[in-house]
């Protein structure tokens, strides 16, 4: 049988690799990149993140825990998969019985009750990789004209007028394929 392995420990690894991981019959986890942000007092910049959610209906295994974990161990992808399956049975039990159930270092599981499961991150835990390391910021007072709304920054003019110039350049692009098209078809 394969050997004790903190499964937990391997998803937090995949999620920081990952932006999607599903565990077979249980669910997945999704990571979306959020920008900085100012706390709300605008005395504070903290760095962007990942935010986890769970989506208990998309059960369809894309087998990367399962390669992890034999990777890992050195079993079999056969053993790793019995290894999970063993691991989300407890896992299901244990919400059945707790209604919340703790993933070590990454976050927990809860249970609604209407059976929904959902998923918390743990507080400090920020599994972008681009951001490790990083810390919020003190400032005396971030200028309120730098959002456009509560939190949130608003790109730069520079990054406007790239975007804007972006799609004059496509449109341009187009117009001179379709001009040479029409040009290569009535000759």
């Amino acid at each position: 049988m394969v050997e004790e392995v903190n499964i937990a420990a391997i998803l937090y690894d995949l999620l920081r690799e990952y932006g999607r991981i599903s565990v077979p019959c249980l669910g997945s986890f999704v990571a979306e990149y959020h920008s900085a942000e100012a706390s709300v007092n605008r005395k504070q910049i903290y760095p962007p993140f990942k935010e986890i959610t769970f989506s208990s209906q998309e059960i369809w295994n894309d087998e990367r825990l399962e390669r992890e974990l034999a990777n890992r161990t050195g079993c079999t992808i056969a053993e790793a998969r019995e290894q999970v399956a063993f691991w989300v049975d407890e896992l299901c039990f244990k919400l059945g019985v707790e209604r919340k159930v703790g993933l070590d270092n990454l976050g927990y599981l809860t249970i609604s009750s209407g059976n929904q499961v959902s998923f918390t991150l743990d507080k400090g835990i920020n599994l972008l990789k681009e951001a490790y390391g990083l810390t919020p910021v003190e400032v005396k007072d971030v200028p309120k004209v730098m959002f456009e709304e509560e939190g949130q920054f608003k790109p730069s003019i520079a990054k406007r007028r790239k975007v804007h110039y972006d799609w004059i350049i496509f449109i341009g692009v187009v117009i001179v394929v379709a001009v040479l098209l029409a040009i290569y078809y009535n000759k």
